[in-house]
């Protein structure tokens, strides 16, 4: 009997433990609601003034930054097909089978625009003023540069990064020129001009030298009989004709490059828009985001203040 009333005492003992930790959930819960209801103006100021800091920053101090891109080529492979036409003058002159270096490498126009990022933050905005030959106002509203290789097309991505859209068709201009006459490719652009104007003045003479057959065609004809057999083992007119075709393309090829300037190290293929959204900063998120914080941060003031004070009372009453 005493054994089962002690057992008796021991589920007795658990159920009001049970009890009691129940209740001091609660407790707590209720302590909890009541911690924010008298906490309630600091939480809600705290948010308010986060919302309103928030906004004023974004507003005011956080500089709105605008992109857009310009798509350039190399101009590598139009130098190049210059040598698909090998007349046979060019061919015995040792001077046309030079090795013309026609190509920067991609990594020699990035660190470029590293050196134009790095002028910009430096404040030496006279300096890219003259290297884009656009008034330093505008280089002013520049923020930075970037440049990326589009993969699988062979062309360059340049994207630009202002503050203001004010003059921003001229300063794309700008910073291509800067790209085809800065100290990396000046020189590549002059052996370019010189290497075509060279293809050129060879090919006119080919040609005239051509012509000048044609020209006498009719009289080799007449001294080598009416028949013309002989003549046949060592001229082919129509050859002629084609040669003369040929030449007279390649020429056209060598003024087109050259009234487009494309001896140029690079050349614009896509123009930029000029964007009209900022792309950040994200004022919205920004305000959502502080308030959010602001909030939690509220909460947990709240009851870190009210965790204080009641140990300062506990203190104060042992």
């Amino acid at each position: 009997m005493e054994e089962s009333e002690k057992e008796k005492d021991k589920e007795a003992a658990k159920e009001s433990e049970k009890t009691y930790v129940s209740d001091d959930d609660e407790i707590d819960l209720y302590e909890l609601g009541m911690v924010l209801a008298r906490r309630w103006k600091l939480i809600i100021g705290i948010f308010v003034a986060a919302l309103i800091i928030s906004a004023a920053v974004s507003l005011f101090l956080l500089k709105p930054v605008y992109k857009s891109s310009m798509l350039i080529k190399s101009n590598a492979d139009a130098i190049n097909n210059i040598k698909s036409y090998q007349p046979s003058i060019l061919l015995n002159n040792p001077n046309a089978n030079q090795n013309i270096k026609t190509y920067q490498e991609f990594q020699i126009l990035t660190q470029y625009i590293n050196d134009i990022n790095s002028n910009l933050s430096s404040g030496n905005y006279a300096l890219i003023s003259k290297q884009f030959g656009i008034p330093v106002n505008y280089v002013k509203h520049l923020n930075s540069l970037s440049v990326r290789q589009v993969k699988n097309s062979g062309l360059i991505s340049v994207t630009i990064y202002v503050h203001k859209t004010k003059g921003f068709k001229s300063t794309a201009k700008g910073i291509l020129k800067g790209i085809n006459d800065s100290k990396y490719f000046t020189a590549l652009s002059l052996k370019n001009k010189k290497y075509l104007l060279y293809k050129k003045a060879l090919l006119i003479k080919e040609l005239d030298k051509m012509n000048y057959i044609m020209d006498n065609l009719n009289m080799l004809v007449k001294g080598t009989g009416e028949n013309g057999k002989l003549l046949s083992i060592y001229v082919h007119p129509k050859s002629f004709l084609l040669e003369v075709g040929a030449l007279k393309t390649e020429i056209y090829k060598v003024d087109y490059d050259l009234k487009h300037r494309l001896y140029l190290p690079f050349s614009l293929v896509s123009e930029p828009l000029a964007p009209r959204v900022p792309f950040k900063p994200n004022k919205k998120l920004i305000v959502a985001v502080s308030g959010i914080s602001a909030l939690f941060f509220g909460i947990f003031l709240a009851f870190f203040i009210e965790f204080i004070e009641k140990n300062k009372n506990r203190h104060n009453n042992k």
